[in-house]
């Protein structure tokens, strides 16, 4: 990932709306702002935008984008107090970015770091760090955009073998992702956008977020939303083409959330199981009934020209004298100044604790809550119901039934499968393991069915 900062060529190139826009149509009901949300406060300091350096080309005609990827994967910059921060990602991990999101907010934000962290920090560097000047500088409103690759993102407390078919993402490499905040399972791709917010505790306001969004969206592309619910922002047909979660912080609120452009909608039924009922109580048939592109609403959109639209309806928002101010070339930034020691955001260990705690199996898998699971099949041998307890991403307890005509096989089988992980292939390689004293004949065959069947069906 890689973050730079435009500084004297203004970003009116970043911030031009496709020509052949028809124009502006009046404002529309479905993006008017809420009358509870606070008057924007004008900044008088310049807002400092970190671009993504795929915008444009040096004096040589190399991309910046095409330099960056022979360099250091990201970086970050500081800035004064005072100034807006807006900030885009390069990177398409997802794992990444999350940890990047982390940091920032830990920098920014004053996050305590991971969901433990606070217990471990020592009380006074605590204080320290919240009476400096950068706690102070977390006053400024921050906006990250960000996409990733094919990857299902799931909520802090969801289940992942509820929420997802684990054996297709595999089999289509698909990463699942678990976040630390709250909300539902969302899938992306490259055709989706994320955002940040990362807002002082007194200019938080969720409809003036939302309003930023709608309105970039209006004034852009035309295209005509409305905030629907607690988390979503839906068209005027009240399809859904954006979802969000909130987390308050101590020194900040984090808004974040995704906007669907031309997402592989078949993706979402082929990744992604919601429940019968929460299906129901919506009146839905599927997953990509409810959904909607952006581009199919106005066929021009694309991830940069989203972006860029988004950044002038934030800028828009908090001071039109600031954009003026705006500065335009591309450098890029290489280090993030943190309690006055520098270093390159991969180096840190507060983004290490976060990459290492967001890509270890048990953050992503173990943290599930506890559930069980049924599962039944006829062999030519036997017929079996297994059913299992599983907590922490692990069978704790296995109850087997069958009229299979080897019961201590059943028993052997039971065993195997307790305290084994409840992933395909720790499954597979449980049962194919198992042992007894008297083996029926064909043991390993019917090992190896039993194993076959258990470890793809778990995972369904």
């Amino acid at each position: 990932m890689r973050i730079v900062t435009p500084s004297r060529a203004g970003v009116g190139s970043l911030l031009r709306q496709p020509d052949a826009l028809p124009p502006l149509p009046p404002a529309a009901r479905f993006s008017r702002a809420s009358p509870s949300v606070p008057a924007a406060r004008p900044f008088a300091s310049t807002p400092v935008v970190l671009r993504s350096s795929s915008l444009l080309p040096n004096a040589r005609g190399v991309s910046p984008l095409a330099a960056l990827q022979r360099r250091a994967a990201f970086s970050t910059s500081s800035s004064s107090a005072g100034a807006l921060r807006i900030l885009s990602s390069a990177s398409n991990d997802i794992v990444e970015n999350l940890a990047t999101e982390c940091f920032l907010i830990d920098v920014f934000g004053k996050r305590a770091g991971t969901p433990d962290a606070a217990e471990r920090e020592d009380e006074g560097r605590r204080q320290a760090r919240a009476d400096s000047a950068e706690a102070r500088d977390s006053s400024v409103p921050l906006l990250f955009l960000w996409r990733n690759d094919k990857t299902i993102v799931i909520g802090r407390h969801q289940n992942a073998w509820r929420e997802c078919n684990i054996q297709k993402m595999e089999e289509d490499g698909v990463t699942l992702a678990r976040r630390y905040t709250g909300g539902g399972a969302v899938y992306q791709d490259l055709g989706n956008t994320c955002f940040t917010f990362l807002d002082p505790l007194a200019l938080h306001s969720k409809e003036r977020n939302n309003n930023i969004i709608l309105r970039a969206l209006e004034k852009a592309f035309c295209v005509k939303g409305a905030a629907s619910g607690r988390n979503d922002l839906v068209a005027a047909d009240g399809r859904k083409f954006s979802g969000a979660a909130y987390s308050k912080l101590p020194h900040s609120w984090l808004h974040h959330g995704t906007l669907m452009r031309e997402v592989d909608c078949e993706a979402l039924t082929r990744y992604l199981t919601p429940s019968k009922e929460k299906l129901d109580s919506k009146s839905i048939k599927s997953v990509a009934s409810r959904v909607v592109n952006l581009k199919t609403l106005y066929a021009g959109i694309t991830h940069e020209n989203l972006c860029d639209a988004i950044i002038a309806s934030f800028i828009e928002e908090y001071g039109a004298a600031a954009e003026k101010k705006i500065s335009r070339d591309v450098e890029p930034v290489e280090s993030l100044q943190v309690d006055g020691t520098q270093y390159r955001m991969r180096e840190h260990p507060g983004f290490q604790t976060h990459l290492q705690t967001l890509s270890n199996w048990e953050w992503r898998y173990g943290h599930s809550p506890a559930f069980e699971r049924s599962l039944s099949h006829r062999f030519p041998w036997g017929s079996f119901e297994v059913h299992v307890n599983v907590a922490h991403g692990a069978v704790t307890e296995a109850k087997i039934y069958s009229d299979c005509l080897c019961p201590e096989l059943v028993d052997a089988l039971t065993v195997s499968l307790r305290g084994c992980r409840f992933t395909e292939e720790d499954l597979k390689r449980a049962v194919l393991s198992t042992e007894m004293e008297k083996a029926p004949a064909d043991f390993e065959n019917l090992l190896k069915d039993f194993a076959g069947w258990i470890s793809t069906a778990s995972q369904e």
